[in-house]
């Protein structure tokens, strides 16, 4: 029989900030460790004279410290890295799947100043991933229940109550809540360009949020959401909410001076927003975001050719096609293998998303601002009869 009598690790625990690790010291710990029949302890290492436990992880504690991990090192410069190996996740459990969906919920309103790349990642995880079902229940049923969760406590006189008393006592925190509901907003729109809410439910959303101007915040929300998801609306819905929001700027007088300047901050900025370029349509405020979709989707295709990752970028971003061609134009001008990034051209023309007519007035565009473009490409001329022999090649102009 052993003689050895076992001690519960607490009570070992009890001695770190007592003893002073020396050799001898640390022998003795590390036999207890090798006689300890179902050790908890991994490692005993020595940092300024103290010791401490590591204890072993369990698989369910093992992946979701890999989640915590993967979310907290997701940057703009490593996102497609980090996208991929959260994809690679094995998750079997359901309430792994929720925690994942959790923190990814929340990593997406509070650091919306990534949401092109946090839109990458939801993207990518709502359409490409068919692994994780469990129990009926799988990712988008699981967004489904926190996003509706947290639309109905935005649309309750009880939070409305929480931010005005954050507002006076705690004005760090409220802004903090303030970041979470734009970042909010911002996932909405993500949703309903990606087709997974429509705009019934869109519609619904803002219906409810204006329905108690008094509300000031959840108004504010709903006023949000429109301007937002303005550009993504049909002509028929983006009259209909103008008018909305022009008759609340003109005939009432509850609303408080912030909103109303919300109101008529976009009201004057869509009174101009188009401009047209050789007869081609082209939205302002869209521009700068259509500009950074199209990059990343031109530098997505020439890294890993994917017909159905283009296709289903054009779907989602709506681009448009002129817009996206001019960008590809210049794009060539700055790489190697200029080739891979043309065959797009091929690629859009097959699924008939471009023609010879757009393609046409693509040239126009190109053309025109020929002599602007040599000052900041002076390699212009190389990339541009390339350019034009692709297209006379393959019969496309």
């Amino acid at each position: 029989m052993n003689s050895n009598k076992i001690y519960d690790i607490k009570i070992l625990l009890k001695y770190k900030t007592r003893i002073k690790l020396n050799c001898e010291k640390m022998n003795l710990f590390k036999k207890i460790v090798s006689e300890m029949p179902t050790s908890k302890i991994n490692n005993i290492k020595k940092n300024s004279n103290k010791w401490y436990l590591k204890k072993y992880l369990n698989n369910t504690e093992n992946i979701k410290k890999k989640i915590n991990g993967y979310l907290n090192k997701f940057t703009e410069k490593n996102y497609k890295l980090i996208s991929l190996k959260i994809l690679k996740l094995k998750i079997n459990d359901i309430d792994i799947l929720i925690y994942l969906v959790n923190n990814l919920f929340n990593k997406i309103i509070l650091e919306n100043h990534y949401i092109e790349y946090w839109n990458f990642l939801l993207k990518k995880i709502l359409f490409n991933n068919k692994k994780w079902h469990i129990n009926n229940n799988n990712i988008i049923k699981i967004l489904y229940n926190i996003t509706q969760k947290y639309y109905n406590n935005l649309i309750n006189i009880d939070y409305e109550n929480k931010l005005n008393l954050l507002k006076d006592k705690n004005i760090k925190e409220f802004y903090i809540m303030k970041k979470r509901n734009k970042g909010f907003i911002l996932l909405l729109i993500q949703l309903f360009k990606l087709k997974f809410i429509n705009i019934t439910i869109l519609k619904d959303c803002i219906s409810n949020l204006l329905s108690n101007i008094e509300l000031d915040n959840s108004f504010e929300i709903g006023i949000l959401l429109i301007i937002n998801s303005f550009k993504y609306l049909d002509i028929q819905n983006k009259k209909y909410y103008k008018a909305i929001l022009e008759n609340y700027y003109n005939n009432n007088n509850q609303i408080n001076k912030k909103n109303k300047f919300i109101i008529l901050e976009f009201i004057e900025d869509k009174n101009n927003d188009n401009i047209v370029i050789d007869n081609v349509v082209i939205d302002n405020n869209n521009i700068i975001t259509n500009n950074t979709n199209i990059k990343t989707t031109l530098e997505e295709f020439f890294y890993n050719k994917s017909k159905e990752d283009l296709l289903l970028d054009f779907k989602e971003y709506n681009f448009d096609s002129i817009l996206f061609l001019y960008e590809l134009f210049k794009y060539i001008i700055n790489i190697d293998n200029k080739i891979s990034i043309l065959n797009i051209i091929y690629i859009l023309n097959k699924n008939k998303i471009i023609n010879k007519k757009i393609l046409g007035k693509t040239k126009l565009m190109i053309d025109k601002n020929y002599e602007d473009l040599k000052l900041d490409y002076p390699n212009i001329k190389k990339s541009y009869d390339l350019y034009m022999n692709y297209l006379n090649k393959n019969n496309l102009i």
